[in-house]
């Protein structure tokens, strides 16, 4: 089952709002800050389940999901609710949590994200992980 406009999800990344398939290369899961409907849309094209009853609210418009993939592993991924925040806001969030983290490591107040040691940050009362992937600092709306 597909849309007609296939498997695609909004991804926000640090320069621009970027489009992205799930695919095997992806191991099956969603990555990337997404919309509760694009997300909704990914669960549903790919048979895979949403446990409603572990959906938690972690800021105003901003959810954690648990859902299990077709062959019933556990996933979690962080939503916002596009009525509260919009793609834009949400992407020009993520801009900022990646200035003010290398702000405060310029400052000598706080540290860069290494690979696989991710910095927390907040804006707005969204807290917002920043990564960094050869040598760009990414951020996306979640908690560690």
């Amino acid at each position: 089952m597909s849309s007609p406009h296939g498997r695609v999800a909004t991804v926000i990344r640090r320069n621009a709002l970027r489009l992205l398939r799930p695919t095997r290369a992806l191991k099956g899961r969603v990555y990337g800050a997404h919309n509760d409907e694009a997300f909704k849309q990914i669960i549903s094209e790919n048979g895979w389940t949403l446990l409603s009853d572990k959906r938690l609210e972690i800021a105003p418009g901003v959810y954690e999901n648990h859902y299990l993939d077709a062959k019933g592993r556990s996933a979690v991924k962080t939503t916002y609710d596009s009525k509260v925040w919009s793609d834009a806001q949400m992407q020009s969030m993520s801009r900022q949590a990646v200035v003010k983290v290398e702000s405060e490591a310029n400052r000598g107040l706080g540290s860069l994200p290494t690979h696989g040691k991710p910095v927390q940050v907040e804006l707005n009362g969204v807290p917002f992980v920043v990564t960094s992937d050869k040598g760009k600092l990414y951020a996306f709306p979640g908690k560690q």
